[in-house]
């Protein structure tokens, strides 16, 4: 009898592919006491994946880029993810709210060499920041399909039709102003890829 169930096997669940009759999973989940934390993130998860996956088919400049991502990642120093946060912002003007202003609410803390992907409503600021204070220098830019460029304030509100959007951090870039030079001189590198949450849209 197993005593939890695990990611694949919620997976297959949210995404009705489970083996049939097996009643042992579902009445393991019903019965937990945290089912229905564990079914909102294997559905976050299935969505997740879904929409990589229809990105790439549309756009097959993300896989590219990915592609030159992970063979430079080989090059670059290594270490463990959770130096870098994507963040939902609450505005540009969050300065000026003052104590009122909610704190900004994680998507991700993708690791080095990597790109996360994160599903947002349209109209959401992105922010890439350090998890914790730290003594490197981070450079932001950002690719679309038809663009790409410098961010200087590691800032992106995502409009309609602009998904899906790389975010990329990079460490040690010095004074570079296009990405495919932060990436060659940069110590270290990590993103997210920013797609359309069309749920969220529907709900709102």
């Amino acid at each position: 009898m197993k005593s939890s169930l695990d990611a694949a096997t919620l997976d297959a669940m949210v995404s009705g592919q489970d083996e049939e009759g097996d009643m042992e999973a579902w009445d393991l989940l019903l019965t937990s006491s945290e089912a229905a934390d564990a079914w909102g993130q294997a559905l976050e998860r299935r969505l997740r994946i879904d929409g990589y996956s229809q990105a790439l088919i549309a756009h097959p400049w993300i896989a590219r880029f990915q592609g030159t991502l992970r063979t430079l990642a080989r090059t670059l120093a290594a270490s463990s993810t959770g130096d870098i946060e994507a963040v939902r912002e609450q505005g540009f003007l969050l300065g000026d709210l003052g104590q009122t202003a909610e704190a900004p609410t994680r998507l991700a803390a993708p690791a080095w060499g990597r790109i996360e992907t994160v599903l947002v409503p349209v109209g959401t600021t992105v922010g890439l920041r350090w998890m914790r204070e730290h003594a490197g220098t981070l450079h932001f830019f950002y690719k679309t399909s038809t663009t790409e460029g410098a961010l200087p304030e590691g800032l992106w509100r995502l409009e309609a039709g602009e998904a899906p959007v790389v975010l990329m951090a990079c460490e040690g870039a010095g004074g570079a102003t296009a990405l495919e030079v932060a990436l060659a001189s940069s110590k270290r590198v990590t993103g997210v890829l920013l797609l359309e949450d069309a749920l969220s849209d529907a709900e709102a």
